[in-house]
């Protein structure tokens, strides 16, 4: 779904640390920056909030429920109510510190309003605003403020406002009721929300002879009152210090998960701006409460998708999986596993989607928002039928969690019951080919949506594959805590994913999308293109290389900013730079300025805006196509790091592998990579080429390969899965499964 809006383009000015994006004229509210802290979101300036886990409307039509925004208070003169607004207004992204401001100066006095989600107390929404005298005149001075709530809401029913004293401050209490149920079958009562707000004054007055009047007005939200209150309680004892814990926040957000670069601006903003926006709409990692559930990633953020058939209503795609989650997983596995559990939490809805549409186990949804049943729109009924690859997908991102963790806490209270469910999906929706002797998957559309209802899909039968082997190695590591007279060792899933059909052109070296495709269509999206990355498929050379050839040369130009950034990794892999640099270069050419909000698209604003899937896999394009970071299931490889065009040095500050983290600095002949923190619990052996070395990383080339792995793998005697799929194409099978089976003799040989 696509939905069409209007841009208005401004330049923008940044700062010199590249992390605050001014403009002189406020924008249309479609390219406005989103302020979120993973619990409360809101576009700036924007009349309603948007709450995680709130949605209001049945079925196809629920959407995330649009609440008033008390906290929409601004300066009269810089306000958006206007067409044209005062030549002396500044508007402000500073992403540093997580805050919108605006600067309205004049010759008298100079007024200064911040607005932020705060990052600490994630129930609270502040205002502050500055008033300082300007001039050596003494008298009273006068600024006119104006509060724009979206009232009454068109999703929750609302309470009258109740007066409530708090820290000797009074709120205004409402009671919202969400209007309709998503499903009743899974949702039996209407969602209830509180929100307390201060009733703004209409001027602010720094007084005769004063120098400087600052005043704080708060809004918090919340399902549960006194959660609510407390948070609000907190936040007014430290009222003076609200900025200042808020900003350290994000301070420490920066220098543990910074990315810097040195030599390109652009490149700099985009990147930081790709990070803050995707960060905001994740969970506080340190708050003084605990985070309810989490609802996941949304491709508009937890801002946007509150207008019914607009922005994706905040629904959960596969985009979380695949484009979100991995950046995600090597910078802070705390939040992957915020999004896998989202996926157990509607679990429920998964089951019986699968037995209402004839199969087994666990079929996910193309989308979900909170009950986990299927809410795409009437429009498009393809995808609801078709795209059956999104259970492989969650699957293969809790495969990502686990080695990247060894998080068994995570498998055996959710993982394996997960993958043990979504492979007898797979195994009742293969169907046995006698003529070819290959198990064939019917019926599906790949992630090129232009074309549905295709059989053999490559992208879909790899990942169903990697499914059933992870489904198997899954049973066997959680066989004590799995009811084992359900879920016995199923060795026949490994058989299946062996046994898919993988189809392979010989005359070309390449692998068609679906059965019967006609070479020279067009496709919409990467998708055989996936295989080599982020699947990492093994095959020949030749093969990823006609296929990435074959596919760029018939791709959309008008397609997703994730294409490209896959087709940079790609590029890479097989040595071709200045291929890399252009799709590079064209993988963030989708950021709006002046405060560099993704778009979905690359011209004019269709679908959603703050599209954070696009940043997603823009950012993968940087960890894993120039750093060149690889997870794999018994190692972390850092292979044939090179630096981006155009800049002297690219800094990641964190990547997390199983407890221990690392700092990679790209330079222009090659990469640093230092030990910042080693997990005493989980010893790491290193190997650079091969060959093994003890102490400080050396500096690793463009040619070398860096290997990071456990000293031991705790998995008692279950061997790692051998992914392989069919028998055709690249690699012939013999000689893969040589290479398996004396990987799984020493892997085993250890525990005897």
């Amino acid at each position: 779904m696509l939905w069409c809006f209007v841009v208005l383009a401004l330049s923008a000015s940044a700062l010199a640390d590249n992390y605050a994006f001014q403009a002189n004229d406020l924008p249309s509210l479609n390219v406005m920056p989103t302020l979120a802290n993973g619990h409360v979101g809101f576009v700036v300036f924007e009349n309603s909030l948007l709450v995680n886990g709130l949605y209001n409307g049945f079925m196809g039509y629920s959407h995330r429920a649009r609440i008033p925004n008390y906290s929409n208070i601004q300066l009269r003169s810089c306000a958006n109510e206007t067409t044209t607004t005062a030549d002396d207004c500044l508007y402000e992204l500073n992403i540093q510190h997580g805050f919108f401001r605006t600067t309205l100066t004049t010759s008298t006095h100079t007024a200064e309003h911040r607005v932020y989600a705060h990052r600490f107390f994630n129930r609270i929404i502040v205002n502050e605003f500055q008033l300082t005298r300007n001039g050596g005149a003494t008298d009273a001075i006068t600024v006119d403020l104006i509060q724009q709530p979206d009232e009454p809401s068109v999703d929750v029913t609302l309470s009258s406002a109740t007066p409530e004293t708090i820290q000797g401050q009074t709120f205004q209490h409402i009671i919202g009721q969400t209007v309709a149920r998503e499903d009743p079958n899974y949702q039996k009562d209407l969602r209830t929300i509180n929100v307390f707000y201060t009733i703004a004054p209409q001027q602010l007055t720094l007084a005769q002879g004063q120098n400087t009047l600052t005043v704080r007005y708060l809004t918090a939200v919340d399902f549960d009152a006194a959660v609510a209150r407390k948070d609000l309680e907190d936040a007014l004892l430290g009222s003076a210090q609200l900025l200042a814990t808020h900003q350290a926040q994000w301070e420490t957000f920066w220098t543990d998960y910074g990315i810097t670069v040195e030599g390109d601006d652009d490149l700099a903003k985009s990147i930081h701006t790709s990070l803050f926006f995707l960060a905001s709409s994740l969970p506080s990692l340190s708050t003084n409460q605990e985070n309810t559930d989490f609802y996941g990633l949304a491709p508009a953020g937890l801002g946007r998708g509150g207008i019914m058939l607009a922005e994706y209503q905040g629904h959960n795609f596969w985009d979380t999986e695949i484009w979100m989650q991995p950046p995600i997983l090597m910078l802070e596995p705390r939040w992957s596993r915020d999004l896998l559990h989202y996926r157990h939490i509607t679990r429920e809805a998964a089951q019986n989607h699968a037995r209402q549409t004839g199969w087994k186990g666990r079929r996910y949804p193309w989308e979900t928002a909170y009950t986990g049943r299927e809410v795409t729109p009437p429009c498009c009924p393809e995808v609801v039928l078709y795209q059956h690859h999104i259970t492989a997908d969650i699957v293969f991102a809790a495969r990502s969690h686990f080695f990247a963790t060894h998080d068994f806490e995570y498998m055996r209270q959710e993982g394996c019951q997960l993958a043990v469910e979504s492979a007898e999906f797979w195994e009742s929706r293969v169907v046995w080919n006698d003529q070819t002797e290959r198990y064939d998957i019917h019926g599906v559309m790949g992630p090129d949506e232009d074309h549905h209802n295709v059989s053999n899909n490559g992208y879909t039968n790899v990942m169903a594959g990697y499914n059933l082997y992870f489904s198997e190695f899954a049973s066997c590591i959680c066989r004590e805590v799995l009811n084992l007279q359900e879920y016995q060792l199923v060795e026949r899933w490994s058989e299946i994913a062996r046994h898919l059909t993988l189809l392979h052109d010989e005359e070309h070296d390449y692998y068609p999308q679906f059965e019967g495709y006609e070479r020279g269509t067009e496709i919409k999206q990467a998708d055989v293109v996936l295989l080599a990355f982020p699947l990492q498929y093994p095959m020949d050379d030749s093969t990823k290389q006609n296929n990435l050839h074959y596919y760029s040369s018939v791709t959309r130009d008008n397609g997703p900013a994730m294409t490209w950034s896959m087709h940079v990794v790609g590029h890479l892999d097989i040595g071709e730079l200045e291929e890399a640099a252009e799709n590079f270069r064209k993988s963030y050419n989708y950021i709006r300025t002046p405060f560099m909000v993704w778009s979905e698209v690359v011209e004019g604003f269709e679908g959603a805006g703050n599209f954070i899937t696009g940043a997603g896999g823009f950012l993968q394009g940087i960890i894993n196509g120039y750093a060149g970071v690889r997870l794999h299931q018994e190692s972390l490889t850092i292979e044939r790091p090179r630096i981006p065009p155009g800049i002297t040095s690219l800094t990641i500050n964190r990547i997390t592998y199983l407890g221990s983290t690392f700092s990679i600095t790209l330079h222009e002949n090659d990469a640093a990579v230092t030990v910042t923190h080693a997990n005493a619990d989980i010893p790491l052996s290193y190997f650079l080429n091969d060959a093994e070395f003890e102490g400080q990383i050396p500096a690793i080339k463009s040619t070398d390969i860096l290997t990071i792995k456990p000293k031991s793998l705790p998995f008692s005697n279950c061997p790692l899965p051998a992914n392989i799929i069919g028998a055709a194409g690249s690699l012939k099978i013999a000689s893969i499964l040589l290479f398996v089976a004396s990987t799984a003799t020493l892997f085993i040989a250890r525990f005897l």
